[in-house]
């Protein structure tokens, strides 16, 4: 769920405070690890020993705690508000940076775990919160290196500590903006018929269950149905191809008479229906003769022929014909099978 327009925390709770508590547990065995090895390698060159009370008093507990920290975030991940995956992983840079602080150390292995919450961030969090993560782990990277090293070795770390973190922003940042895109186009996909680009069934259903469902409005919800008159027929005769530019045809003279909020939807084989949210009985049974009107005043044309097209259309309103969504399809079939069984190519309205 989104948690408002703020764009600071994630869009899945779940998913971002789970990754947050394998941050904390990632980051835990990164600092202890790093801490041993970075010691053992000083040993083996002779320029260090291994200082266990420092090891047993502050890194191991520090580490340890922040391990437990992310198996409690992992438990309780489906309790947890969404600002907790904001506060995850600032709390993972303000871990680290104590545990720098008390060991006195801002060598690479310590550095890197710093990474950790940058990539979280832009993996899993909006723009806003992203950008906060970003600045707060420079600033914490900067603080560090100027506070326990030399001057030349905290220029040099630090320079090249905010090029890394820039640029592991900046990539995973593009990475996810191709994986919504990638996303954004598969949902479009299954929202929109791929022949006649009209919007499939389930939308037009989950538009109109909220607007009877909701707060009504003034001028209530019209709900059009079109049945093209004898397609099998022009499909047999005429071929597929004709078929499908007959129904791409309809389509577009469905849009060329309604407003661009109406919802034009394929429910059917060669069976339209079109949403007018705000419209009166009135207003939509003008529509829908501007569309009969449309038909029989432009045919198909496929190259030198010309394809006359028509269709039966009935008209149903809530709340002037009916008061449930069910109520209204029915509403409108009376409609549609009326104007079937006087002719077709006409405009029927429920009894």
């Amino acid at each position: 769920m989104r948690t408002g327009s703020t764009g600071w925390t994630t869009t899945d709770p779940l998913r971002a405070t789970r990754a947050a508590g394998f941050l904390f547990m990632l980051g835990g065995v990164v600092l202890l690890g790093s801490t041993i090895l970075e010691k053992l390698l000083g040993v083996a060159r002779g320029d260090a020993v291994i200082d266990l009370s420092l090891l047993l008093t502050v890194v191991v507990p520090v580490a340890l705690a922040v391990i437990g920290a992310g198996v409690l975030l992992q438990l309780f991940a489906r309790r947890m508000p969404a600002v907790g995956a904001l506060i995850g992983p600032l709390a993972a840079i303000a871990l680290v940076v104590a545990l720098d602080i008390l060991t006195n150390d801002a060598t690479a292995g310590a550095q890197a775990a710093l990474l950790l919450p940058v990539v979280y961030a832009a993996a899993y969090l909006e723009r806003n919160g992203m950008i906060l993560v970003i600045a707060t782990t420079i600033v914490a990277l900067l603080g560090v290196s100027v506070a326990l090293q030399s001057a030349t070795g905290a220029y040099h770390d630090s320079f090249f500590d905010v090029a890394i973190i820039i640029l592991c922003g900046v990539s995973v940042t593009r990475a996810r903006r191709h994986r919504e895109r990638g996303l954004d186009e598969l949902r479009r996909r299954a929202d929109i018929d791929p022949l006649t680009g009209a919007h499939l069934r389930h939308i037009l259903d989950g538009a109109l269950q909220r607007l009877v469902e909701g707060s009504p409005s003034h001028d209530g919800v019209a709900l059009i149905l079109v049945d093209a008159d004898h397609f099998k027929t022009v499909n047999d005769r005429e071929g597929h191809v004709a078929g499908d530019a007959a129904l791409r045809h309809v389509v577009t003279v469905l849009r060329h008479n309604v407003r661009p909020s109406d919802i034009v939807s394929r429910i059917g084989g060669d069976e339209f229906a079109v949403l007018l949210p705000d419209c009166t009985r009135r207003s939509a049974t003008a529509r829908a003769e501007g569309v009969l009107a449309d038909l029989r005043a432009a045919p198909l044309v496929l190259g030198d022929r010309r394809i006359a097209l028509s269709a039966s259309v009935g008209v149903a309103h809530c709340p002037d014909d009916a008061e449930t969504v069910e109520d209204l399809y029915h509403a409108a079939d009376r409609g549609l099978y009326r104007a079937k069984r006087e002719g077709r190519n006409r405009l029927g309205l429920p009894a």
